[in-house]
């Protein structure tokens, strides 16, 4: 998601992922009534035992694009070193080709 979000708000970000996280669920949802649905045919062993089956569960909802942005930020905290080794490295590269130049 890192290169999702850069030049997009939070919130947007939170929609696709809320709008990914219901489609998932719909396919799941839709493949476990499917599966269900094959299993529990009139005159099949689990109707032979009576056998209830769950409904499927409900759909979770998804954290508040404020707790996500929060989230991203730790998460950006712990790359801090390497973002600053690399910046250190161009740096240092410039500087070195810098001096090497005679005036």
């Amino acid at each position: 998601m890192r290169d999702r979000t850069v030049g997009n708000t939070m919130t947007k970000v939170w929609r696709q992922i809320q709008e990914n996280h219901c489609q998932q669920y719909l396919d799941r949802k839709d493949l476990y009534t499917t599966l269900l649905m094959t299993l529990n045919r009139p005159g099949g062993i689990t109707a032979a035992l009576g056998q209830r089956f769950k409904s499927a569960p409900k759909r979770r909802e998804m954290p508040s694009p404020k707790l996500l942005r929060h989230a991203f930020l730790i998460a950006e905290t712990n790359q801090i070193e390497d973002y600053r080794t690399q910046i250190m490295s161009t740096f240092g590269s410039v500087l070195k080709f810098d001096s090497t130049k005679k005036v």
